[in-house]
């Protein structure tokens, strides 16, 4: 280490000791109600294609809905109606005031003197695209022109579809809000409750009209996002120049950068002295959308750094401390020049530009300088215990020989092993790319102690990398899971294998089908009904019910994820965990219950670096723990209806002989381990960890209440949707019975051996819902068409769930 770069050290230390306190500036700052700059870089991101699809199919669903004058529409209507006169007074004043609002905002832009063109042009597309939206719209489903001011209007019987204020109050909240202070975006969020809320109970709306008019709002605001880009809500440069003078730090030039890929607002300029700097900005009016952004992220992948609801302090706090840390323990990271917030709200944090090159822009690295980076990455672990988070070879720099480390904002000062892990399979990824598999695991071998490496061969995963490494890795010609053979036999180790997973045959889909057939016949048999009959009773279905069914089924995926997660040490993520619900559900078609739902388990926990022993034990506790879950609704709900429940032919077995031949199988079992060695090393720290999870899970209250609560969750949503496909035949039953019927009916095919539990679930549930007081031709088609809703059309779904979980390395 030269003695210029102790100095620095030293010198950025005492800088960064002080960026823990983030100094504020003077007080009487005076925000401008504009206070972004609506010249800072514009981004498309992926959310905004998801808010479109997802928006546009609420709307077109909810106008369908509206078109059959639901009786929900005319129920609310008749609860408003005797509403007290003060809160209609109320309502009425607040209705008024959001669109009185939204006009002064528009008047306040236009006032303005920056250049806000982008602004209107948005505004504009937003509103035209709504207005045609609500035109074409409200005569297709109720036959009614649209009114901006109904309550100075005699309305007829029909309500229009969407309600057209709300869609425009809306519309200018979205598109002006990132522009505006945070005090204003306060008074924006109260417009929007108000001119949902206010026509709802002034009774100039309906339900599914307010409700069409919020997705068309975010339809609208959506596609003019994906067409130009939303704003990054930055402060202005003059905004930011200011700032920086606050807390010390006098700057030559200033400029956003192009790129601005992340959360935060990344800017660069020259200090008084000469010296480059990065300037990060915390901006108070994007915050919403950082933490938006992170939560989103966090959904779906498992990342170190602050937590999603970290506020901008903290967040500038988290980086600084990391950074601290890393160089009181002298590893090379950018030194820290200074941070702070002023009143205004905008946080700082300002480093000294990056020495050398990034590892992308070094045309032909040596074994020297990669060796360099694997030294630094041990000594950041292993010294200042500090997983960096976020390795790409972007945020790894080369200087001769030396290597620094950029961008600590995912870093984490608390590490796990896993987080250890991650970053070592991060740099062999970045390694990888830059000089290929091969040269990569070479210098990784000679440069790494085998037990680092021999530690992280689980993390060797897609799941572990950073979303933007991950495509990048995927984009290129090599694969992770080669990668990590090679990195065993070139420790001369054996790679743990995930579990198998049986997948769908052609003949696996025959014998499904032909299954389904022969179900739905043995069942119109035995129920003594006639085709004919069940063909009117399906014709008389409401498709609106059916599809409330569907929808409340999938709700219940996301339950599955407090079990899983109660269990695990490893954070998870929480939309993959979601989804490898509905991959279930695919699998399960051609698999019995039990094993699919078990072996997709542990291969999930297994790609998340769950030991083997550990994952294999999970899927058996809860689907245990759900059983016992499943016993008791069965035995409450039976209780609440008044049923018996016979047991007595249960227990009519030789008790004796069997106990006798499981003592046999388990002695032989342990025999066998016991003699064969190889075996004996295998079995034993397997048992040694599922023991260990047992123990734990049974010892633990809270584990425990995780765990029966998401499963108890899981089966009262399933009542739920089947009381929604009872309602599409025009019939009901308490929803005891409902429990006592999809409690009952999920245990018989559970534990038969059939895939999927085809043909058992449909005659048990018929015959419940028979017993349940259900005429026989609504119990049978309740049953079929529930069994579609809820068990054979999600695996359509599940499809696409269990490709996307494979193609990204989840499974």
């Amino acid at each position: 280490m030269t003695d210029e770069t102790d100095e620095r050290r030293d010198r950025s230390t005492a800088s960064a000791r002080s960026l823990i306190g983030l100094p504020s500036g003077g007080a009487g700052d005076q925000v401008p109600l504009f206070s972004s700059d609506p010249g800072v870089p514009r981004r498309r991101r992926a959310a905004d294609a998801v808010r479109l699809i997802l928006h546009g199919t609420a709307f077109v669903l909810l106008g369908w809905v509206a078109s059959g004058e639901p009786e929900i529409d005319a129920r609310l209507i008749e609860l408003v109606a005797d509403l007290p006169s003060w809160l209609r007074t109320l309502a009425w004043v607040a209705y008024s005031a959001s669109a009185l609002l939204a006009v002064l905002l528009l008047a306040a832009g236009v006032a303005s003197r920056q250049d806000r063109s982008a602004v209107f042009r948005d505004l504009i597309c937003g509103l035209g695209t709504a207005v045609i939206g609500t035109i074409v719209a409200g005569r297709a489903a109720t036959g009614v022109w649209p009114q901006v001011f109904p309550e100075f209007v005699e309305l007829g019987d029909r309500l229009a579809y969407p309600t057209m204020r709300p869609v425009m109050v809306v519309i200018v909240v979205l598109v002006l809000g990132p522009y505006v202070n945070s005090n204003a975006q306060r008074w924006m969020r109260m417009m929007v409750v108000s001119v949902v809320v206010a026509p709802v109970l002034l009774g100039l709306t309906e339900l599914t009209a307010i409700l069409g008019a919020v997705a068309l709002s975010f339809f609208s605001v959506a596609a003019v996002r994906l067409a130009f880009g939303p704003p990054d809500g930055l402060p202005t440069i003059d905004r930011l120049r200011a700032t920086l003078e606050r807390v010390g730090i006098s700057v030559t030039s200033l400029a956003y950068l192009d790129d601005q890929p992340g959360t935060v607002g990344l800017a660069r300029a020259t200090a008084s002295d000469g010296r480059a700097l990065d300037i990060k900005v915390f901006g108070v009016d994007a915050a919403q959308r950082q933490q938006t952004e992170r939560m989103w992220r966090n959904l779906w992948y498992r990342r170190a750094g602050p937590r999603p609801r970290a506020g901008r302090e903290e967040q500038a706090q988290h980086e600084a401390l990391a950074v601290l840390v890393a160089r009181d323990s002298g590893i090379n990271v950018p030194a820290p020049v200074g941070a702070g917030r002023v009143d205004s709200g905008d946080v700082l944090l300002v480093k000294l530009g990056p020495h050398g090159d990034a590892l992308d822009d070094v045309a032909e690295p040596t074994v020297a300088q990669l060796s360099a980076l694997w030294t630094e990455l041990v000594s950041m672990h292993q010294r200042a215990r500090v997983a960096h988070g976020s390795i790409s070879p972007t945020t790894v720099r080369l200087e001769g020989e030396s290597a620094e480390f950029v961008d600590l904002s995912q870093a984490s000062v608390f590490p796990t092993e896993q987080q250890f892990g991650t970053d070592v399979v991060s740099m062999l990824v970045t390694h990888a790319l830059v000089v290929g598999s091969e040269r990569a695991v070479d210098v990784a071998a000679s440069s790494v102690d085998r037990q680092i490496l021999e530690a992280a061969l689980p993390y060797v995963q897609d799941a572990v990398l950073d979303p933007s490494l991950r495509r990048r890795f995927a984009s290129s010609d090599m694969d992770i899971e080669q990668l990590g053979e090679k990195l065993a036999e070139r420790l001369d180790v054996e790679r743990p294998e995930p579990a198998p997973v049986r997948r769908v045959s052609v003949k696996d889909v025959a014998i499904a089908i032909g299954a389904i057939v022969a179900a739905n016949a043995l069942i119109t048999q035995i129920a003594d009904i006639g085709f004919d009959t069940l063909i009117d009773e399906l014709g008389n279905a409401s498709v609106g019910w059916l599809v409330t069914a569907f929808l409340i089924n999938l709700t219940a995926y996301g339950t599955a994820y407090l079990g899983l997660s109660a269990l695990c040490e490893q954070p998870l993520p929480f939309s993959p965990t979601t989804l490898l619900q509905a991959a279930k559900s695919f699998v399960g078609l051609v698999v019995p219950s039990m094993v699919g739902r078990v072996g997709l388990d542990i291969r999930f926990l297994q790609k998340q670096g769950v030991p083997l022993g550990v994952a294999s034990t999970q899927g058996p506790v809860i689907s245990l723990l759900g059983f016992g879950v499943e016993v008791a609704l069965l035995a409450l709900s039976a209780w609440a209806i008044g049923q018996e429940i016979e047991i007595d032919g249960l227990v009519d077995f030789d008790a004796g002989g069997l106990v006798t031949l499981a003592g046999v199988v388990v002695v032989v079992a342990l025999a066998v381990v016991a003699a064969v060695p190889r075996l004996r090393d295998t079995v034993v720290p397997f048992v040694r960890d599922a023991f260990g999870t047992v123990t734990s899970v049974l010892t633990s209250p809270r584990t425990l209440v995780h765990i029966c609560t998401g499963e108890a969750r899981d089966r009262l949503i399933k009542a739920l949707a089947l009381g929604a496909t009872v309602a599409a035949f025009g019939a009901s039953l308490p929803f005891a019975a409902l429990v006592f019927v999809s409690v009952g009916t999920g245990l018989l095919a559970g534990l038969a051996p059939v895939p999927g539990g085809i043909g058992v679930a449909e005659a048990t549930m018929s015959g419940l819902l028979s017993a349940s007081g259900l005429p026989p031709e609504q119990a049978v088609s309740s049953a079929l068409v529930h069994r579609l809703v809820t068990a054979y059309l999600p695996p359509v779904l599940g499809f696409f769930a269990f490709s996307w979980l494979t193609d990204e390395g989840y499974l």
